[in-house]
């Protein structure tokens, strides 16, 4: 009645064409539910269970654990940048640096992936790991390549690379003291940013810039209403 499915490591006995087969099933016959998957498969997981989530445009959750935090999930990006405009207003800068870049990090892969921008190769998780720096030298690459309209935008760009440098500093133990006026340019960067491939009109749903609104006929690329357009060779 409640529409779940709780499955507490039950593909551990399984052999792996009966494991491939079950998270089909899960998906088949089961799209309606919300799923609460535990599991020590990692690799189950991670190669049959995500891609196909994915594919299904479901969202996943990932409950980690720490000895430090105990059972967890990652912070939303949503959640985490409202609790970093929160600080911010409140002048609260105590651990504020590493949010920032936390969220810096999360907004640079999206703009990636929706520009099929090209990194250096990575094995599996290692491509979860990207670092600021490296995602927007390779941002620019791509820019550089297709479009006159955003490599206008460069200079945007480079402030956030600084503010990346910046971002570093706040995140490792060392002397220095940030200024909230230091952290209000960090984040005014970041918003900038985003500012670039976001459309502000209202409610709309897909206001992302993405390669998956591309016009053949213009060539250019925008977001889902097209009021925000760049061109794209």
């Amino acid at each position: 009645n409640n529409d779940f499915v709780l499955l507490d490591d039950v593909i551990s006995s399984f052999d792996t064409i009966h494991r491939k087969r079950f998270a089909e099933l899960i998906f088949e016959k089961f799209s309606k539910y919300q799923i609460i998957l535990l599991t020590h498969e990692y690799d189950w997981f991670k190669n049959f269970v995500s891609p196909l989530a994915k594919q299904k445009n479901w969202i996943i959750n990932e409950v980690k654990w720490t000895e430090d935090k105990g059972t967890f999930l990652n912070e939303n990006p949503v959640d985490l940048k409202e609790r970093i405009e929160k600080s911010i207003t409140e002048s609260n800068i105590e651990g504020l640096g590493n949010p920032i870049r936390i969220y810096l990090e999360h907004s640079l892969k999206e703009i990636c992936v929706n520009l099929d921008v090209k990194v250096s190769f990575r094995y599996n998780d290692f491509n979860e790991k990207r670092m600021p720096d490296e995602l927007i030298n390779a941002l620019k690459s791509r820019i550089k390549d297709k479009s006159k309209e955003l490599k206008e935008k460069f200079s945007t760009i480079e402030r956030v690379a600084n503010s990346a440098i910046f971002g570093n500093l706040l995140s490792h133990d060392n002397p220095f003291n940030p200024k909230i006026g230091d952290l209000k340019a960090f984040w005014a960067d970041i918003l900038a940013l985003e500012n670039i491939f976001i459309c502000d009109k209202e409610g709309f749903k897909r206001p992302k810039v993405s390669l998956k609104n591309y016009d053949n006929v213009l060539n250019n690329i925008r977001c889902g209403c097209g009021k925000t357009t760049y061109d794209w060779k």
